[in-house]
């Protein structure tokens, strides 16, 4: 053909990259749109036919009307500009979430499905539990002097608490000490509550959050038959809810202007590796807790009587209660805890690795109207 004077036989299917025909080298030769009937007749290219009269089997020779037949005609799609050298020929493609995503338009198949927008937020946020509380009770002493007057007066006798106690009644006996010949008890001396808390972390070994994609791409694609004026591609039709895209695998721009009308970019992946982790999880120590108790006297040494109100004892200094008036022969105590939990906070949880996509394809996409 004299019309593919070059170095290279560019009209020989042979030099075609991969078997794709490159779309400038196949308007220049061997393009049926270009030929009468749709028939090409350079014995190199697809479709050739041998018995065309008159030119030795050269298209665009007006001997070849009578053996061919009349030239085609229409584009019963959409005349489209062709797209740039190396990327394919434009397609429909639909974009959105993927539980929404249309079928192709009829006459189409797919050829591509993709996903894009990724998130991959880490998801290893630590939390602590509420701290586990532990108040021990308090170290009791009795005296035979008055609160005001124990430290100079008799001697205290400690009281061993019962390792079972639970604060409920419990007779504290005067023991040795006399008052006017007799045992007695004239106050009580009750120590500092003491605190254990503690935290734990919700979950100790977190694992970040699943990897999402917020959009899916369908790409339909299939030529119809027919030619189009003015160095234009035969197209499908349009659809509603698709895009009309050329494609290359890569990640591209679309901002130079050979890519015009085909200007707004969206990539897509075929897959994905994530190598993302979390550290584990800890609690510092417990901010706001405390332990304070209620503080119930019963001077009969019964829990019958009347009992006197004490107060409330806490973790930082010891309280002293005068029994009564007069000497009693012991008392019975009485201890209702009041605590606050209070809250840890959280340490570790930090994220490594990454999530990234695989096998990006770019779309240039005619933007919508």
């Amino acid at each position: 053909m004299a019309a593919c004077i070059t170095t290279i036989d560019v009209c020989d299917p042979a030099s075609w990259t991969g078997g794709t025909k490159n779309p400038s080298w196949f308007k220049g030769c061997c393009d049926p749109t270009l030929f009468d009937g749709g028939v090409v007749d350079d014995p190199r290219c697809p479709n050739f036919n041998a018995g065309d009269a008159g030119d030795g089997g050269h298209a665009k020779n007006e001997n070849d009307a009578a053996a061919d037949g009349p030239i085609v005609e229409g584009c019963p799609g959409e005349c489209v500009l062709w797209p740039p050298a190396g990327w394919d020929s434009p397609s429909l493609v639909w974009m959105g979430r993927e539980d929404q995503a249309q079928p192709c338009p009829p006459l189409l198949e797919v050829r591509y499905e993709g996903r894009g927008e990724l998130d991959a937020s880490s998801g290893c946020d630590c939390q602590c539990g509420p701290p586990a509380l532990g108040c021990a009770l308090p170290a009791i002493t009795t005296s035979a002097a008055t609160c005001a007057m124990a430290d100079a007066g008799p001697p205290q006798t400690p009281y061993e608490v019962p390792a079972a106690w639970d604060g409920g009644c419990a007779v504290v006996n005067a023991g040795d000490m006399l008052c006017d010949g007799g045992p007695c008890a004239r106050s009580v001396t009750i120590a500092p509550l003491v605190l254990n808390a503690f935290c734990t972390p919700v979950d100790a070994h977190p694992t970040p959050s699943p990897a999402t994609w917020a959009k899916f791409a369908r790409e339909c694609r299939g030529a119809p038959p027919g030619a189009c004026a003015d160095d234009r591609l035969c197209a499908p039709p349009p659809a509603p809810g698709f895009l009309r895209c050329v494609s290359l695998m890569g990640t591209y721009d679309c901002s130079a202007p050979f890519f015009a009308p085909y200007t707004e970019p969206h990539v897509f992946y075929a897959g994905l590796q994530d190598t993302r982790t979390c550290s584990p999880c800890g609690c510092g120590a417990p901010t706001g807790s405390a332990c304070a108790a209620r503080i119930s006297i019963f001077p009969d040494g019964a829990c019958t009587s009347a009992a006197v109100d004490a107060g409330s004892v806490g973790t930082a200094a010891p309280v002293c209660v005068d029994v009564g008036p007069g000497p009693a022969p012991g008392i019975a105590l009485a201890v209702q805890p009041v605590d606050a939990h209070g809250a840890c906070q959280p340490s570790g949880g930090d994220a490594g690795g990454v999530a990234v996509g695989l096998g990006p394809t770019t779309f240039c996409c005619i933007p919508p109207p």
